[in-house]
């Protein structure tokens, strides 16, 4: 006597179906929450914002596909998904939130598209497997310590629009070997760079006027290249900062 599967596999998939369904809790077109414990997710096309904190502690999230539709995600969208890899950012996002990433453990890489304006304190924090990331030229806001603790990360392209180096930005990234900042960065921040203890290069524009006492502090083998005449003497570098000192 043959048996007949084919129904219930036709229920299982029509459970499946149900279940993804109802594991996305929405109003009108923003995602509030997701309330499944799948690894991998779609988010459902017609969804133009990712709510605060709609994914935040989903810790068995591996995997994430947005739709194009997505123009902003929100603060803590992504909070300590710890076992994330892997997301794309469709283009039309402008913002990325506060603490969206933070404690994303095993994110290693993510490109950030060119419609993407700010970036939000803490966005990335913690993200201690990334090992590179791509800042587009339209980024014209980087939000206190936004990459901090990235322990993985080797080198980061600071883009030009950028005015400010925010307070904490790379702190306790000790993987962090160059960073090159570019003209028109007039201030950074307290302990923007503390404790980078690999950082070996360092360029300073001469547009820079204000560089605050621990923003270099724990970086003992850093070599500092000062494009300027701001601070054009050694003592004063190697008062704030104990580092060894090269005029441009």
């Amino acid at each position: 006597m043959k048996r007949r599967f084919m129904p219930t596999i036709i229920a299982a998939f029509f459970i499946l179906a149900v279940s993804s369904c109802t594991s996305f809790k929405r109003e009108g077109d923003v995602l509030i929450k997701y309330t499944g414990k799948a690894t991998e997710v779609s988010i459902p096309d017609g969804i133009t914002k990712i709510g605060d904190n709609a994914f935040d502690s989903c810790r068995n999230l591996i995997e994430i596909t947005l739709p194009d539709s997505i123009t902003e995600i929100g603060n803590y969208a992504f909070n300590w998904c710890s076992s994330l890899t892997s997301i794309n950012i469709p283009d039309g996002v402008t913002i990325i939130g506060k603490n969206t990433f933070t404690n994303c453990l095993s994110l290693e890489s993510i490109t950030i598209p060119n419609s993407v304006t700010e970036i939000g304190n803490y966005a990335f924090s913690g993200c201690s497997s990334l090992t590179s990331i791509t800042i587009p030229k339209g980024v014209t806001e980087i939000g206190r310590a936004a990459f901090s603790g990235c322990s993985s990360l080797t080198s980061i392209t600071i883009p030009k629009g950028i005015t400010t180096i925010s307070d904490y930005m790379f702190q306790n990234c000790e993987n962090l070997t160059n960073v090159t900042i570019p003209d028109g960065v007039t201030k950074i921040g307290i302990a923007a760079f503390n404790k980078c203890s690999s950082l070996t290069s360092v360029n300073i524009p001469f547009s820079v006027k204000t560089i605050y006492e621990d923003a270099f502090k724990g970086c003992d083998n850093v070599e500092i290249y000062y494009n300027g005449g701001i601070y054009d003497n050694e003592s004063i570098f190697t008062k704030v900062f104990n580092f060894k000192y090269t005029k441009m």
